[in-house]
């Protein structure tokens, strides 16, 4: 359905601001992999790759605001 798109494309559009491995990161929270299993796959302790996780996200916010995201979010409401 189109705000399923619109959802989609917005996340293309903020995975492109943040680097390769975060990235990786992220698409594999996104799929429900465990902490555990991220942990092994990244070689670090499942403590250690949530904070990367949330890393990553604060990373991406602050990358993201600006007025042309802030638009396409608020379109997607």
């Amino acid at each position: 359905n189109p705000k399923q798109m619109t959802c989609w494309d917005l996340a293309i559009d903020l995975l492109i601001l943040v680097e390769l491995q975060d990235r990786r990161l992220l698409w594999a929270r996104a799929m429900r992999f465990s902490w555990v299993a991220l942990a092994k796959q990244f070689g670090c302790h499942r403590h250690t790759i949530k904070k990367k996780y949330v890393s990553a996200l604060i990373n991406m916010e602050q990358q993201a605001i600006n007025k042309n995201m802030l638009d396409k979010i608020d379109k997607i409401n």
